[in-house]
């Protein structure tokens, strides 16, 4: 819930207010779910891609953020056995996708019913 949270607040704060935040989700081949969020912001800075989940790394402004969302993320995701991307939407925008382990259906037949 945190991360999705974290994720549509940034994808919100990096666009437009006529933009589309987009939110997907599939299950996969190998047992695991995907979630994308896209959005149709600035993106993010080639120069920046490899600290945007670092702690206290932030491009907003002063006052407008604390850099500890994506590393929040990056490390909730992480704790659920899964892993986070991003990626630059053409021709604007960021793509991040989550990918978490499948939950096996541990629900009884008696609650099923």
């Amino acid at each position: 819930q945190q991360v999705l949270v974290n994720l549509l607040t940034n994808a919100a704060d990096a666009s437009d207010a006529e933009a589309t935040v987009t939110i997907r989700a599939a299950a996969e081949d190998d047992d695991r779910v995907r979630l994308e969020v896209l959005d149709e912001g600035e993106g993010i800075d080639p120069e920046h891609a490899e600290r945007v989940f670092d702690p206290f790394f932030t491009t907003k402004d002063v006052g407008r953020g604390t850099g500890l969302g994506l590393s929040l993320i990056h490390s909730i995701v992480s704790e659920h056995g899964g892993t986070i991307a991003l990626a630059p939407r053409e021709p604007r925008g960021t793509r991040v996708t989550v990918h978490l382990p499948a939950l096996a259906d541990t629900r009884t037949e008696e609650a099923r019913a």
